[in-house]
């Protein structure tokens, strides 16, 4: 009898003590994968802004210079893709996309010396190299984000919270060695 009564405080201080690491980690938890949205979110405009960037040098170049038709095409098809990607792993294929298009109308500027000398045409080109430092930097805390979560629902005791809450691991990482 009298184990029992020093027993049941011990399993109840034990229980409570459990269930607040729990909650804590599991709030945690939350907040990490809240944190990597935010980040996500700040990648994407920064995409989105490149993108129509990319657009209006595209435009410019057309307007001043006959660029040829298949570069536009896959100017407009991969930024559409950039604005309506609906996942990061979307986004970052038609970014690769843009970025290969992107390059191809610099390719064909290099032909074209009214494009080389004109103001806007130039003005847009340090906009999107600005927007890609912008995007380079949104991306490496994004990815840093994300290796913080991983690693973190791999140890104790967030890996037993993360599979009793269903915290995944998340492999969306944005790639490094294209910008």
């Amino acid at each position: 009898m009298r184990t029992a009564l020093i027993a049941i405080p011990v399993v109840l201080a034990a229980t409570a003590g459990a269930w607040t690491t729990f909650v804590r980690v599991r709030g945690d938890l939350a907040q990490q994968r809240a944190d990597i949205a935010s980040e996500w979110s700040d990648v994407d405009q920064a995409l989105e802004q490149r993108a129509s960037l990319i657009g209006d040098l595209a435009d410019t170049g057309r307007k001043l210079a006959p660029l040829q038709g298949e570069v536009l095409k896959q100017v407009a098809e991969a930024r559409a893709a950039v604005l309506g990607g609906p996942a990061p792993e979307d986004k970052v294929q038609a970014n690769l996309r843009l970025s290969n298009a992107l390059a191809k109308v610099l390719v064909e500027a290099e032909n074209h010396p009214r494009l080389r000398a004109n103001p806007v045409f130039l003005r847009i080109e340090e906009e999107i190299k600005n927007s890609e430092d912008r995007i380079a930097e949104a991306r490496l805390k994004y990815n840093d984000s994300l290796e913080h979560y991983n690693a973190r629902i791999q140890s104790f005791p967030h890996n037993l919270v993360a599979r009793i809450s269903g915290f995944g691991r998340n492999d969306a990482y944005f790639p490094t060695e294209h910008f």
